[in-house]
């Protein structure tokens, strides 16, 4: 055929030309109806089952993922994929009214979805096998000590916690920031599992308030009261020895909590692997001066086991280091400054470069800054040194 705006030749029964585009009225090729509508094809939608032909029979089956008990641990609830048949229905409807049947006969085979009695200490038992031994054993035992003080809240259905109630629990048995920062991470943990079943939110503990972070100003020891540790030592103190193992070799309250005695190079002056926080502090070895030698033996001959110190916590570890200080007439400054006590020290000795004092202290140069604390008078007798240096 041919267009009849172009004259060119297209394919019979177009409805627009292919050269021009024109629209081919005349050979438009009619619909064709038909006093006969097909009967159209239903299907099921979806969740109500499948009807199959089998020969002269129809049959039903149903297929439903639902949670039910697990036969290991009844506690648990896992998900399952159920399947159930029927079959012997002489018509299609039958079969597909049997669907419905089966549908209630897999309702009452689940357990429900939810537990809407289940309590934190239904939840901290999944916290405690799952997430627990990913953590820390110092980690953990702070998480312990604070769900034994929630113990008030523990069995109380989840459902009916509100932000009053975990405000007040915690207001009630936190006494330190410590304590406020352990009791919200356990709550956390706890209230995600619960909302993962639909029971709460997830964000109840956020809005528990956490005591700010004091502020505080570290100093250094002076050298007198250096002195008086040492004298301290020598007359038979043995925690006094780990203050000035600290003070000496500027290693952090955690590094000597966790000191093994198989990391000590007596021989060579050195700790190797005991660094914590930062990998520098990690590779590189701890430097003994020759007045740690004796202090160490010590340890090493009398303390039992392969740990240096017997005190492996802050909670046991700070009441002696504090009772040492009254002891021995110093003043209460916090384990940390006996770090920045030998920042100190280094800073004052002429002989020591801030580059060596930075590798003694495992530490960059910029930090040397923030750890050295010279008073005004330790400054002034340090600057006659000018004197001799013009004189010359």
């Amino acid at each position: 055929m041919k267009c009849n705006a172009c004259g060119k030749t297209i394919p019979n029964g177009s409805a627009f030309c292919n050269r021009c585009g024109c629209q081919i009225e005349s050979n438009r090729i009619p619909a064709i109806t038909s006093q006969e509508t097909r009967a159209k094809h239903t299907r099921a939608a979806n969740g109500q089952g499948t009807v199959l032909r089998r020969g002269k029979t129809w049959t039903a089956c149903v297929t439903r993922y639902v949670c039910i008990r697990d036969p290991q641990d009844p506690s648990v609830s896992v998900s399952r994929r159920l399947t159930k048949t029927k079959g012997g229905f002489r018509t299609k409807t039958d079969a597909r009214q049997a669907c419905a049947q089966l549908y209630d006969a897999l309702e009452k085979t689940a357990a429900p979805r939810k537990n809407y009695n289940a309590t934190l200490a239904h939840y901290f038992v999944t916290v405690e096998r799952d997430y627990f031994p990913a953590l820390s054993k110092n980690k953990q035992r702070q998480y312990k000590k604070a769900w034994a003080s929630l113990a008030q809240i523990a069995n109380i259905p989840v459902r009916e916690l509100s932000v009053d109630d975990l405000c007040s629990v915690t207001a009630s048995v936190c006494k330190t920031r410590t304590d406020y920062v352990s009791a919200k991470a356990v709550l956390s943990k706890l209230f995600r599992l619960a909302a993962a079943d639909g029971l709460t939110s997830k964000e109840l503990p956020s809005f528990i308030k956490v005591p700010p972070q004091p502020k505080t100003t570290r100093d250094a020891f002076t050298r007198d009261e250096c002195s008086r540790l040492f004298d301290l030592w020598t007359s038979g103190n043995t925690f006094a020895g780990y203050i000035i193992l600290m003070i000496s070799t500027g290693m952090m309250p955690g590094e000597l909590r966790s000191l093994q005695k198989s990391m000590i190079d007596l021989d060579n002056r050195l700790i190797i692997g005991v660094g914590m926080k930062t990998a520098q502090r990690r590779t590189q070895a701890v430097l003994l001066p020759p007045l740690t030698v004796p202090i160490l033996q010590t340890y090493i001959n009398n303390v039992p086991g392969n740990f240096i110190c017997p005190y492996r916590t802050p909670d046991t570890f700070n009441p002696r280091y504090y009772k040492t200080l009254a002891d021995a007439n110093c003043r209460r400054l916090v384990p940390y400054c006996c770090r920045h006590t030998t920042q100190t020290i280094l800073a004052l000795d002429p002989a020591v470069s801030v580059s060596q004092a930075a590798r003694i202290l495992r530490h960059s140069i910029k930090m040397a800054e923030t750890y050295t604390h010279v008073s005004d008078a330790e400054a002034s007798a340090s600057s006659g040194s000018f004197l001799s240096f013009l004189a010359t």
